[in-house]
């Protein structure tokens, strides 16, 4: 088994090394906690990436109690051996495999929330009627199942947010997901581990079950966006800033201020509007947004966004904005009916002399 092992890491490893990826260079190497603080701030101010975590979130709860229990369901429940834990833990590897290959076709006729919702229910029903069986054969199905259940889950999210999520972000989001995955695993195993030597092993069996139907079924009102529809594309559509004063290397904090005349008839779905357009401006890098109206002038309003540096309001220009955010800021500027050059607010610092 560990030659087989051995050999399936060297294939996997001379594929690595003949890959000849293309080489994307980036003009300026962002640096490490400015970026790390965009990937948070991105997932934080994204609905649907917060939706798909805390959907995989509530299904690895109650599903990471199989890793946990699985060893005591195979000594004190069926009376197994080494090699009947082994049995039972290659029951869930050929589940998983069994759902990374059947996936594929399961996307065409279902959709992503639908998958998951689905996968959460059957994981926990597995699991529910394993608390009851009382002899390896009993048991292997039911473990095939809670492999499928898991790859399947697994995989949907992880296609979903590698297509949903932006180029410049996307790395940074994956990393987040895997915190979650990993971090909600490491605090479910001690738990169960303690609900097993308070209660017994069915009972424990008996109430992830349980609580894996009711998080599929509270999570299936949270729906997984569709991320082959979704328009991810980085395009520049913002003008060069003009500007008489060269910003200071680094510069900021930086305030980015827009205006925009509506008329009266418009202001109410101009402000419904510029909601959507505060998300994108925090996605893309802003830290704070605010939207004033005018109160000298009837039908002006006044958009504020604070970005950390210079640099980081550059990269805003430059790539992080998709089609989508496109979509949203032409949406605003259909209910204006004037729009003043954007003003970019500077650190005050002594003129050279």
């Amino acid at each position: 088994m560990f030659w087989l092992n051995a050999l399936a890491g060297a294939v996997l490893l001379a594929v690595l090394l003949a890959w000849r990826r293309p080489t994307v260079r980036a003009e300026r190497r962002e640096r490490f906690l400015p970026a790390l603080r965009s990937g948070v701030r991105y997932v934080r101010h994204e609905p649907a990436v917060v939706a798909i975590l805390v959907r995989f979130g509530a299904f690895v709860f109650p599903a990471g109690a199989v890793w946990a229990l699985l060893p005591l369901i195979a000594n004190h429940q069926l009376g197994l051996d080494a090699g009947g834990y082994g049995v039972l833990f290659s029951a869930l590897g050929v589940g998983a495999v069994c759902g990374a290959l059947g996936l594929g076709p399961v996307k065409q006729r279902l959709t992503s929330s639908t998958i998951l919702t689905s996968a959460g229910l059957a994981f926990a029903a597995a699991f529910l009627a394993l608390a009851f069986t009382e002899t390896i054969w009993q048991a292997v199905p039911l473990l095939v199942v809670c492999g499928l259940a898991w790859s399947a889950s697994v995989a949907t999210v992880v296609s979903e947010l590698q297509l949903f999520v932006p180029g410049w972000v996307r790395a940074r989001v994956i990393a987040i997901y895997l915190m979650v995955f990993l971090g909600i695993q490491s605090v479910a195993a001690p738990i169960w581990e303690l609900v097993t030597g308070q209660f017994g092993l069915r009972t424990a069996l008996v109430l992830a079950g349980a609580v894996g139907v009711v998080t599929a079924l509270a999570c299936s009102r949270m729906p997984v966006p569709d991320g082959h529809s979704m328009q991810r594309t980085p395009v520049v559509f913002w003008d060069a800033p003009q500007l008489q004063v060269e910003p200071a290397s680094p510069s900021g904090p930086v305030l980015v201020v827009n205006r925009y005349r509506v008329d009266s008839q418009n202001q109410a779905g101009f402000v419904e509007a510029m909601g959507g357009l505060r998300g994108s401006r925090l996605r893309s890098g802003a830290s704070k947004w605010s939207l004033y109206q005018v109160g000298e002038k009837s039908g002006w309003f006044v958009e504020q966004l604070r970005v950390s540096s210079w640099e980081e309001h550059e990269r805003q220009h430059d790539g992080r904005l998709t089609v989508e955010d496109r979509d949203i800021e032409e949406k605003v500027l259909a209910l204006t009916t004037e729009r003043g050059s954007p003003e970019h607010l500077l650190p005050a610092r002594r003129s050279a002399p």
